[in-house]
């Protein structure tokens, strides 16, 4: 559950939230909980006129309700993955590879907690506002697939006492898998598909639900009766001030109570930037020698633009690409931009290094997870754990002397939204060109072909 404010102080700090930096210490921004928020009708002091005012109240103990299940997931050792790890590694080296199981949140990804804090702080807007709430309020964003889910399922289940109806409106490209989609429907959501485009389009995903979103509010003429808002996830500063405020303090908390004292790697994926800054500037103050690693997929130009400071890549020219943003599979990481919230992290040299991961490797990796360790993951998670592997085998190899090398990354959601594409062995192979997964061959062990791929360039 995402921390709560219950005071006067707490006002203040939400409403300046937003002023605050990255190089400062944001323990005391935090985003109060679904469970707070109240609207109540009282009188004005000359006791003829009423206003709507905002009053916070402190969880008690009832049974919990949706939002209280988001954060809080499990860490778990890719066991069998260390061991190999550790297999190759210089001597008295011991490698443990940790994943943190964002999977289980209560949608199963691990947007719900990026969802959860900015409509909670879009709510709380709302509430603070001096003229009477709307009839109405119509969220809108453009997404790749899991935040919608997120925002389609925490929505759904907003608090009866909330003096307007929501809906949600959610924009997203024709690339994104089956399942997601309908899922998202499923969830009560309305959807738009679009074709995918550039950025620089304005038929892209984002630009189409920021229109849609001002179309609203322009229909609705100033009244205040039905109102869109826009939330933007890819410049929302409640986004990674969200992880940075939950899923840093949780990590460092889990690995306290496993007697680890030390993260050598923090390696994750970027799509809108919130997770490695918000994670990474929290990691990067508790262990200031942790390197923060950028897990890329092919097509995306976020690792060149990290290692050679620019934003380009091959396969992004018109001659070669397939799908006019990211020639890849992976859905939810890479991108053919630097977003306003990774430009904070690459601002202020927050990341260190990245690692551009093949989608060949990346499915091999997902395979070998499924047969290893029994994740079912999709392709995003796929590509964290061969960057993490990557990454923890070029920092055993930096310490001749040995020692415990601790590096940890994220399960972003289940393969089972990626049954139409990831894991459809006809696209796999008819649309993508590469190989689908096969049982082990006498020619090459699973084990050797993980050792392959990691020690690949």
């Amino acid at each position: 559950m995402l921390p709560f404010v219950a005071t006067a102080i707490g006002y203040q700090l939400l409403v300046l939230r937003t002023n605050i930096d990255l190089e400062h210490n944001c323990d005391e921004v935090q985003l109060p909980s679904l469970r707070a928020l109240k609207f109540k009708k009282e009188n004005t002091t000359n006791g003829t006129d009423q206003k709507y005012v905002h009053h916070m109240s402190s969880p008690s103990s009832v049974l919990p309700v949706y939002s209280d299940l988001i954060g809080n997931t499990e860490l778990l050792q890719l066991s069998k993955l260390s061991s190999l790890l550790t297999s190759v590694a210089p001597p008295k080296t011991k490698i443990n590879l940790l994943v943190k199981l964002e999977n289980r949140n209560p949608s199963g990804t691990c947007k719900d907690r990026v969802a959860l804090g900015m409509l909670t702080a879009a709510l709380h807007k709302i509430s603070l506002s001096p003229h009477p709430p709307p009839k109405r309020v119509t969220f809108v964003e453009g997404t790749s697939g899991s935040t919608g889910i997120s925002l389609s399922s925490i929505i759904s289940n907003l608090p009866p006492s909330l003096p307007f109806t929501t809906s949600f409106l959610c924009v997203c490209p024709s690339d994104m898998s089956v399942q997601k989609r309908d899922y998202i429907v499923r969830l009560g959501a309305d959807l738009l598909v679009v074709d995918p485009r550039s950025i620089a389009s304005e038929h892209h995903y984002v630009n189409v639900a920021r229109r849609r979103a001002n179309e609203i509010n322009a229909k609705d003429g100033g009244k205040g009766e039905h109102i869109a808002i826009f939330l933007d996830q890819f410049s929302n500063d409640d986004n990674w001030k969200t992880h940075y405020n939950t899923t840093g303090p949780e990590i460092h908390e889990q690995l306290r109570s496993l007697g680890i004292s030390t993260l050598d790697g923090f390696i994750v994926g970027a799509g809108t930037g919130g997770t490695i800054v918000g994670v990474g500037s929290r990691l990067k103050q508790i262990y200031p020698n942790v390197q923060v690693v950028l897990a890329d997929p092919q097509g995306s130009v976020l690792a060149n633009r990290i290692n050679e400071g620019i934003a380009w890549v091959r396969e992004a020219t018109e001659a070669t690409v397939k799908r006019k943003r990211v020639d890849t599979f992976v859905e939810g990481i890479g991108c053919d931009r630097v977003t306003a919230i990774l430009s904070r992290g690459i601002d202020r040299s927050l990341i260190d290094s990245a690692v551009s991961v093949t989608d060949q490797h990346t499915l091999d990796m997902a395979d070998y997870l499924l047969s290893s360790s029994g994740l079912f993951v999709g392709g995003s998670s796929g590509v964290h754990v061969v960057a993490a592997a990557k990454t923890a085998l070029q920092i055993a190899r930096q310490r001749p002397n040995g020692g415990i090398i601790t590096v940890l990354t994220t399960i972003c959601d289940s393969g089972d939204r990626h049954l139409s594409r990831m894991w459809s062995k006809d696209y796999i192979e008819g649309k993508r060109g590469l190989r689908f997964p096969a049982a082990a061959s006498k020619q090459e062990s699973a084990e050797d072909k993980i050792l392959r791929i990691i020690n690949s360039e």
